[in-house]
């Protein structure tokens, strides 16, 4: 069986549609200097922010990953990433240096599903970085 993280949330608040939580987990603390994910998802109604910040730890490279849908259709931008998906469109930027790289999706047990992910580069922990994400329009 796998070792499984435990997970901690530290804080939450929601409102009127808007929500902000903030919540870490141990499933690093086996490597050397113990380190300590820790992420908040800020939502405003219109933009979702990601604060993650990496604790403790002793120089490791730290990457942060997000698995896109593989109907997600990708269009570089000078401001980010355009992400297409059925009649929304997002705007996913970062100061953080990142790609696109192709990867696997597992929908169902056995079943396995090209697509895309982002990896950014968090640097050397202990670390921060932020991403954004922005709704550009909704088609209807």
């Amino acid at each position: 069986m796998a070792r499984r993280a435990s997970v901690e949330v530290l804080d939450y608040e929601y409102l009127d549609g808007k929500f902000r939580i903030k919540a870490r987990h141990d499933g690093y603390t086996r490597l050397k200097g113990n380190p300590i994910h820790q992420r908040e998802l800020i939502f405003n109604g219109e933009e979702l922010t990601i604060r993650d910040e990496i604790k403790n730890g002793e120089h490791q490279e730290a990457k942060t990953r997000f698995l896109l849908h593989p109907d997600v259709k990708i269009r570089q931008l000078e401001a980010g990433l355009h992400l297409e998906f059925e009649k929304t469109a997002l705007l996913f930027a970062t100061n953080l240096s990142f790609k696109v790289e192709e990867t696997s999706w597992y929908p169902n047990f056995g079943v396995e599903e090209s697509c895309m992910q982002i990896i950014a580069d968090l640097g050397e922990v202990p670390c921060k970085g932020q991403f954004k994400i922005e709704l550009l329009k909704t088609k209807t």
